[in-house]
């Protein structure tokens, strides 16, 4: 009995280390350094593994396992992406890098829920509504005067809170953010020819300008689209002061008549110059039609 229990368990241990040794497999991660998005999905791969006790290389060199990222806009449509495993290999091809990323998390999240990469079968997807967005309203400058919005004041100010969400958007494969409240501009920049706009000292200017550049780069790095949506037509207390114009149309009033004096328009086209110049990676900006344009009719608020 005992020379059976003894080969029972040299068996179990035998098993064990077989397992352990499936999970420690040697895996490379092949992918293109040089694109943001590549070296995003690359890092959740990596992470991903790394939880399931895989060991990533460095190097293709001594791996037993190669897991290639790639994008194939001939065959795929955009967003969308293919998994196809071979022997002692995955392929990950999007139909573009935003596909490839959401190739990459949809591995990721086999390989978390604890599938081993010998047991991948092939997979596509791709998606059905082509727009996805989040609309996100600041606590800061906000479309209302609440503390539901000001007591998160200091955490949406966290670069961290934006990599936690965006990292949330990428793995609900959300593809649009907009960033609302009634005048972002002076949030971003400092208007070069109506410096009196800005509320802010150059130290808090460039601290604001470090946060919003951190948020574009991170959604960049995710192939996350960005769009600001300002609430027309405001301004700053500021400006509204300096140029003796809008008076109403500053926070927290909201619902107020349209200043449409020539020095506000040329403060609006400007500003919004600017930004794209000081901006590159965002990607576009909306309009409200509403909020601050009272007593116009539909024309004069498109126009």
């Amino acid at each position: 009995m005992v020379f059976i229990n003894r080969i029972v368990f040299s068996l179990l241990l035998c098993c064990m280390a077989g397992i352990q040794a499936g999970f420690a497999q040697r895996v490379y991660v092949q992918y293109d350094a040089a694109t943001p998005q590549a070296a995003y999905a690359s890092k959740q791969l990596k992470e991903a593994l790394l939880a399931q006790k895989y060991t990533v290389l460095n190097d293709q060199k001594g791996s037993d396992f190669l897991i290639r990222l790639g994008v194939d806009t001939a065959r795929l449509e955009s967003e969308a992406f293919n998994i196809v495993p071979e022997q002692n290999s995955i392929i990950i091809m999007g139909g573009d890098n935003r596909g490839m990323i959401y190739g990459s998390l949809s591995l990721a999240e086999s390989i978390q829920h604890g599938m081993r990469l010998k047991q991948v079968q092939k997979r596509s997807e791709k998606p059905h509504y082509p727009f996805r967005a989040i609309k996100h309203n600041t606590p800061w400058y906000s479309y209302r005067s609440s503390s539901a919005l000001d007591q998160h004041y200091e955490t949406v100010r966290d670069v961290r809170y934006w990599e936690a969400f965006l990292d949330m958007m990428a793995e609900n494969r959300f593809n649009s953010l907009s960033l609302w409240n009634l005048h972002p501009f002076v949030y971003m920049i400092s208007p070069k020819n109506f410096l009196e706009a800005s509320p802010f000292s150059e130290t808090e200017m460039k601290e604001w300008q470090q946060l919003h550049q951190e948020i574009f780069r991170m959604a960049h790095e995710r192939d996350i689209d960005t769009y600001i949506i300002p609430f027309n037509i405001f301004v700053s207390p500021e400006f509204a002061e300096a140029y003796g114009v809008a008076h109403e149309n500053v926070y927290p009033n909201y619902y107020v008549s349209g200043d449409t004096s020539e020095i506000v328009k040329r403060y609006m086209r400007e500003s919004i110059t600017q930004m794209f110049q000081e901006y590159p990676t965002l990607t576009g900006l909306g309009l409200t039609l509403g909020e601050g344009i009272a007593g116009m009719t539909p024309q004069q608020r498109e126009d």
